[in-house]
Protein backbone atom coordinates (compact mmCIF):
# COMPACT_ATOMS: atom_id res chain seq x y z
CA UNK A 1 0.00 0.00 0.00
CA UNK A 2 3.04 2.01 -0.18
CA UNK A 3 6.60 2.32 -1.12
CA UNK A 4 9.81 4.18 0.37
CA UNK A 5 13.08 3.70 -0.20
CA UNK A 6 16.18 4.34 2.66
CA UNK A 7 18.71 6.70 1.22
CA UNK A 8 18.32 9.31 -1.41
CA UNK A 9 22.18 8.68 -3.02
CA UNK A 10 25.01 6.37 -3.14
CA UNK A 11 26.14 8.41 -0.03
CA UNK A 12 23.95 8.21 2.54
CA UNK A 13 24.42 5.96 5.43
CA UNK A 14 20.30 5.20 6.41
CA UNK A 15 18.79 1.73 5.81
CA UNK A 16 15.64 -0.03 5.47
CA UNK A 17 15.48 -0.82 9.34
CA UNK A 18 16.63 2.55 10.34
CA UNK A 19 13.96 4.19 8.46
CA UNK A 20 10.95 2.04 9.67
CA UNK A 21 11.77 2.04 13.54
CA UNK A 22 13.65 6.22 13.43
CA UNK A 23 11.10 7.88 10.78
CA UNK A 24 7.81 5.65 10.79
CA UNK A 25 7.84 3.76 14.13
CA UNK A 26 9.35 6.48 16.44
CA UNK A 27 8.88 9.39 15.57
CA UNK A 28 5.68 11.23 14.95
CA UNK A 29 3.07 12.21 12.24
CA UNK A 30 4.99 15.48 11.87
CA UNK A 31 8.16 13.51 10.69
CA UNK A 32 6.50 10.76 8.78
CA UNK A 33 4.22 11.08 5.98
CA UNK A 34 2.83 7.50 6.47
CA UNK A 35 1.98 7.86 9.47
CA UNK A 36 0.29 11.30 8.72
CA UNK A 37 -1.61 9.15 6.30
CA UNK A 38 -2.57 5.98 7.62
CA UNK A 39 -2.95 8.39 11.07
CA UNK A 40 -5.31 10.53 9.00
CA UNK A 41 -7.16 7.33 7.81
CA UNK A 42 -7.58 6.23 11.36
CA UNK A 43 -8.79 9.40 12.71
CA UNK A 44 -11.34 9.27 9.79
CA UNK A 45 -12.41 5.83 11.48
CA UNK A 46 -12.95 7.44 15.27
CA UNK A 47 -9.71 6.35 16.41
CA UNK A 48 -9.37 9.08 18.81
CA UNK A 49 -6.76 10.90 17.08
CA UNK A 50 -6.76 14.68 17.33
CA UNK A 51 -4.57 16.74 14.66
CA UNK A 52 -2.35 19.12 17.14
CA UNK A 53 -0.47 22.02 15.27
CA UNK A 54 3.24 21.27 15.47
CA UNK A 55 6.23 23.25 13.05
CA UNK A 56 6.08 26.82 11.62
CA UNK A 57 3.58 28.99 9.77
CA UNK A 58 5.31 27.99 6.50
CA UNK A 59 4.71 24.09 6.54
CA UNK A 60 1.50 24.06 8.78
CA UNK A 61 2.70 20.49 9.80
CA UNK A 62 0.53 18.32 12.21
CA UNK A 63 0.56 15.83 14.66
CA UNK A 64 -1.55 13.19 17.00
CA UNK A 65 -0.14 14.58 20.17
CA UNK A 66 1.95 12.05 22.68
CA UNK A 67 -1.30 9.64 23.31
CA UNK A 68 -2.20 9.63 19.97
CA UNK A 69 1.26 9.11 18.36
CA UNK A 70 1.61 5.99 20.79
CA UNK A 71 -2.18 4.41 19.45
CA UNK A 72 -0.65 4.98 15.68
CA UNK A 73 2.51 3.00 16.53
CA UNK A 74 0.51 0.27 18.67
CA UNK A 75 -1.42 0.14 15.70
CA UNK A 76 1.30 -0.16 13.25
CA UNK A 77 3.18 -2.20 15.28
CA UNK A 78 -0.06 -5.16 15.08
CA UNK A 79 -1.11 -4.34 11.62
CA UNK A 80 1.66 -3.24 9.64
CA UNK A 81 3.63 -5.50 7.15
CA UNK A 82 6.62 -4.47 5.97
CA UNK A 83 8.68 -6.37 3.03
CA UNK A 84 11.67 -5.00 0.88
CA UNK A 85 13.83 -5.77 -2.40
CA UNK A 86 17.57 -4.90 -1.96
CA UNK A 87 18.43 -2.63 -4.83
CA UNK A 88 22.06 -0.66 -5.41
CA UNK A 89 20.04 2.21 -6.49
CA UNK A 90 17.10 2.68 -5.00
CA UNK A 91 15.79 6.39 -5.65
CA UNK A 92 16.07 5.11 -9.21
CA UNK A 93 13.04 2.82 -9.18
CA UNK A 94 11.08 4.91 -6.64
CA UNK A 95 9.81 6.95 -9.27
CA UNK A 96 9.55 4.47 -11.59
CA UNK A 97 7.46 2.06 -9.14
CA UNK A 98 5.30 4.93 -8.39
CA UNK A 99 4.40 5.19 -12.06
CA UNK A 100 3.90 1.65 -12.75
CA UNK A 101 2.48 0.16 -10.01
CA UNK A 102 0.64 3.56 -8.10
CA UNK A 103 -2.69 2.07 -8.09
CA UNK A 104 -1.50 -0.37 -6.05
CA UNK A 105 0.06 2.40 -3.71
CA UNK A 106 -2.90 4.04 -2.25
CA UNK A 107 -0.47 5.70 0.55
CA UNK A 108 1.52 7.11 -1.71
CA UNK A 109 0.79 10.82 -2.98
CA UNK A 110 3.81 12.36 -3.98
CA UNK A 111 4.23 10.82 -7.82
CA UNK A 112 1.29 8.67 -7.77
CA UNK A 113 -1.00 11.00 -10.11
CA UNK A 114 -3.18 8.04 -11.40
CA UNK A 115 -4.32 6.56 -7.77
CA UNK A 116 -6.81 9.05 -7.20
CA UNK A 117 -7.72 7.72 -3.72
CA UNK A 118 -4.20 8.99 -3.19
CA UNK A 119 -3.98 12.20 -4.82
CA UNK A 120 -7.70 13.39 -4.03
CA UNK A 121 -9.55 11.88 -1.19
CA UNK A 122 -6.18 10.58 1.19
CA UNK A 123 -5.03 14.60 0.46
CA UNK A 124 -8.01 16.27 1.25
CA UNK A 125 -8.66 14.23 4.79
CA UNK A 126 -4.55 15.49 5.54
CA UNK A 127 -5.11 18.88 4.45
CA UNK A 128 -8.70 18.72 6.48
CA UNK A 129 -7.03 17.70 9.48
CA UNK A 130 -3.78 19.98 8.98
CA UNK A 131 -6.48 22.68 8.73
CA UNK A 132 -8.15 21.61 11.99
CA UNK A 133 -5.16 21.15 14.06
CA UNK A 134 -4.14 25.24 13.07
CA UNK A 135 -7.65 26.32 14.00
CA UNK A 136 -7.48 24.54 17.11
CA UNK A 137 -3.99 26.17 17.77
CA UNK A 138 -5.68 29.90 16.54
CA UNK A 139 -8.48 29.43 19.14
CA UNK A 140 -6.47 28.64 22.48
Amino acid sequence: MYIGIAGKTSESSATLHSRIIQKHLSNDADRSTLRQSLGSLLAMEDFCLKPLRKGTRKNKSFWFGEEGEKRLTEWMTVCARVTWIVDEHPWQIEDVAIREYGNLLPLNIKGNKQNTFSTITLTCIRNDLKDEAWRRWRRS
